[in-house]
């Protein structure tokens, strides 16, 4: 297969050559060249050429298969939305703006080639707003996963506060920033800074809110990559912010993300506030698996259905409130999470999210099958 770069970007040129799959890949400047070339794909800057010069000279060219058109920084989101809309009904792909060479070359080769696309043993849990219980709901999880297999299990917080009220002694990511930074973390140096508690390794996020911007994209992607080789799972609690390259880089680094939100109408308010900034970094948040937690029959708010209606994703599972089982503080206090209770429920209830992770990522977790409880007639009233 035949792949032509039409951008000045010589790093995601050499990116692209180091691809199996291209028995061919070559660089052009001249846009006016365009419609001349003999290729089967087209990586087309916005830099280099504007959207609508491109619809007249390819939407009826046959000769390029496929064609990605790429997104410069540029781009304000009510443009990238009306360019990310006018490509798909011309069918050209859009690669999204502050995206890495590698992570755009992942983004082409995972739709050109996607039975050889490797997929990622990540999963991230991501929330509506900072009240959701994110950290509470991702770390339970990666516990759940640690106790009923005998995998490496990574738990990194990746987003703009600590995150580190159910554990203790462990290290902030902070730690790791001065090799991320400068291209010399190896993995071992995140295994040395995790803290270890039988085969879970957790990393709680920055101590330090001013030195969040000191992080990039491309760091998060590294640091993740690197996790993937030091642990066979990798869960990160991504918190609710969508104002820092934590955050962004990974959800950008994987498809399998979590969305986690409450019946409340904050929760809503804040979604609907953010979906302009899941728009403009072109994070597809339809695809997200949705938990709804601290969930009550109490009909004063939002139900499932709701939910499920406004944010328009898959259902994954419901925690339900706690309340008077276990004092809201003692978590906190004690420094662990409501999965270390005995709580039969809550339990049964992250067993099954992360029954759900383990079918998505391909692993095997050793828990018994679950027997649903809860009439989902009634869940969905």
């Amino acid at each position: 297969m035949k792949l032509t770069l039409v951008s000045t970007d010589n790093e995601l040129l050499k990116e692209l050559d180091n691809v199996e799959e291209f028995s061919e890949v070559m660089q052009i400047v001249d846009p006016d060249s365009i419609k001349s070339l003999d290729s089967d794909v087209l990586v087309i800057s916005d830099l280099l050429v504007d959207l609508n010069d491109l619809m007249l000279e390819c939407k009826l060219d046959e000769k390029h298969k496929t064609i990605f058109y790429m997104l410069s920084n540029r781009k304000n989101i009510e443009e990238v939305k009306n360019i990310k809309n006018i490509c798909e009904s011309y069918s050209f792909n859009v690669i999204p703006p502050k995206m890495t060479v590698s992570q755009i070359t992942k983004e082409i080769v995972k739709i050109l080639f996607p039975k050889s696309f490797e997929k990622k043993k990540v999963a991230v849990f991501i929330g509506a707003d900072d009240k959701v219980g994110v950290t509470m709901t991702a770390q339970s999880t990666a516990e759940c996963i640690a106790k009923n297999s005998e995998l490496k299990v990574g738990f990194l917080c990746l987003s703009h506060k600590r995150n580190n009220t159910y554990m203790t002694n462990v290290n902030s990511v902070d730690v790791l920033k001065g090799k991320l930074t400068n291209d010399l973390l190896t993995k071992n140096d995140i295994l040395d800074a995790c803290y270890k508690k039988d085969n879970l390794y957790m990393l709680s996020g920055i101590h330090n809110y001013l030195e969040m911007r000191k992080y990039s994209i491309k760091n998060i992607e590294r640091l993740l990559n690197l996790a993937l080789e030091a642990f066979d799972i990798v869960i990160v609690d991504a918190g609710s912010s969508l104002d820092n390259p934590l955050t962004v880089g990974a959800l950008k680094f994987t498809n399998n993300v979590l969305f986690v939100t409450t019946q409340q109408e904050s929760a809503k308010t804040s979604f609907e506030n953010n979906s302009s900034i899941y728009d403009n970094l072109l994070l597809n948040r339809h695809n997200f698996m949705l938990i709804v937690n601290k969930y009550t029959d109490n009909s004063i708010f939002n139900s499932i259905r709701q939910i499920t209606e406004y944010t328009k994703m898959q259902l994954a599972g419901t925690i339900d409130y706690i309340g008077s089982n276990v004092e809201a503080w003692m978590p906190e206090l004690e420094k662990k999470t409501f999965y270390n209770y005995e709580l039969k429920d809550y339990e049964q209830q992250i067993n099954i999210i992360a029954k759900i992770i383990s079918k998505q990522l391909d692993f095997v977790l050793d828990i018994p099958d679950i027997k649903q409880k809860k009439s989902l007639w009634k869940i969905f009233k």
